[in-house]
């Protein structure tokens, strides 16, 4: 797939735009540090094109402006900086312009990590966030009360409910590289579409999706309120195009390019490998922004597949990860994470009604049943909020939520008597 001629900025902040920049990248440097410049190069090189497709047709808006901003930069005196070739002072100060600090200071965190100076890189990832996102200012993204996500597991062994949730702390040796989490560290990854768990596990074949188990969360009415934090790196242009002014369009465009850096797939860390170079960053972001109070992050995924047909089709998606707290040493699982969401039952693919009757075995149709499936669950569940009308709601809402709560035995306690006598 090739980009389009004659696309402006409103298309190049666009997760299509920035996933073909990325995957040229990476087809053009063959290691995370060299495709983190090329990608420097044809970030910046297309953000002139797209700009100058906007001056031709006579542009006027606040994204035009504030982007004229960020590319007059390089020519402001006030960004001149301290630039260091080799351990070697360049100059005292030297012209930079936005973009290219912010690469530059990207590539110093991973530069530090990998030269085993962990303090330093943390230092210069904080500095990112603190002073050139300036986080302190960007609120949280707050997860609708409504929202429905899900979970999805591949195994050819039958599952327990237990196992839909985070892999338990004391099981911390099964957790591999994940894109926000170090290797035995847990967090919970969901998705919101059945969609996305196709393309987040790479389900491509038959025998993968017939194994598949698919857990729905739902948020709990009552905690529902705790979810109001989540760092939002989600690949989309709309904060640039609403900012007020351009101090916060320059925040907002820092984020932009750190969250594009946090996407780029996993192109030789595959299978079982211990280190992932393309993780670094993101999970260097996730030990910070835990500290910083957000409950967790919201996501695109770039796969390295994203410009097949499947990909392709599925690709409007969000991921969240969300930060789990182990607060006793007996603890298998954030007790306090789990009692926030309603877990549905499970289900396996096999077992949807629908399944045996499909003339169409393609993903695409597999996928649409599965969400057909769960729209019915959904319908169901609904009809409680479909009596609110009714002067008897609020006594069976009140018993359902206290009679039956989710993951609670209640029982009336009658003397039974002897059946022998």
């Amino acid at each position: 797939m090739k980009i389009k001629k004659n696309l402006g900025l409103s298309d190049f902040f666009t997760y299509e735009y920035q996933a073909r920049l990325i995957h040229d990248a990476q087809m053009l440097g063959h290691n995370y540090e060299n495709a983190l410049i090329e990608y420097w190069k044809i970030f910046t090189a297309n953000l002139i094109k797209c700009f100058e497709v906007d001056r031709l047709k006579g542009s006027s808006t606040s994204l035009y402006r504030y982007v004229e901003n960020v590319l007059d930069s390089v020519k402001k005196e006030e960004f001149q900086r301290k630039i260091i070739f080799d351990d070697q002072l360049l100059g005292v100060s030297e012209k930079v312009s936005i973009i290219t600090e912010m690469f530059l200071l990207i590539r110093e965190v991973y530069y530090h990590w990998t030269s085993c100076d962990l303090s330093a890189s943390i230092k210069v990832l904080d500095h990112i966030l603190s002073n050139k996102l300036k986080i302190s200012n960007i609120p949280g993204y707050i997860l609708p009360e409504t929202s429905i996500l899900y979970r999805g597991r591949v195994s050819e062994t039958q599952l327990d409910k237990a196992d839909m949730f985070h892999i338990p702390f004391m099981q911390a040796y099964k957790i591999r590289n994940q894109r926000f989490s170090i290797t035995g560290q847990p967090l919970l990854y969901l998705t919101d579409s059945i969609s996305g768990i196709f393309n987040e596990l790479s389900i491509r074949s038959r025998d993968e999706y017939e194994n598949l188990y698919i857990a729905q969360y739902r948020l709990k009415s009552d905690e529902a309120a705790w979810f109001d934090r989540i760092f939002d790196m989600t690949i989309n242009g709309k904060d640039l195009e609403h900012a007020i002014d351009y101090e916060l369009f320059n925040s907002y465009f820092c984020k932009f390019l750190l969250s594009c850096v946090c996407s780029f797939p996993n192109v030789k860390g595959r299978n079982k490998s211990y280190f992932v170079e393309e993780y670094v960053i993101p999970q260097l972001v996730t030990q910070l922004l835990k500290k910083l109070d957000f409950k967790g992050i919201c996501y695109n995924t770039i796969n390295n597949n994203w410009h097949d047909e499947c990909s392709n089709q599925n690709k409007d998606y969000i991921n969240y990860a969300f930060f789990t707290q182990k607060e006793n040493v007996d603890n298998s699982i954030d007790i306090k994470l789990r009692n926030r969401f309603i877990i549905d039952s499970f289900i396996k693919v096999l077992e949807v009604d629908d399944y045996r009757s499909l003339s169409d075995y393609s993903l695409h149709g597999i996928i649409n049943m599965i969400e057909e499936h769960f729209d019915r669950i959904n319908g169901l569940l609904s009809i409680m909020n479909q009596i609110e009308g009714s002067s008897y709601s609020k006594y069976y809402n009140k018993e359902k939520d206290y009679f039956f709560k989710d993951g609670k035995y209640c029982y009336i306690e009658i003397e039974l008597g002897d059946n022998n006598k």
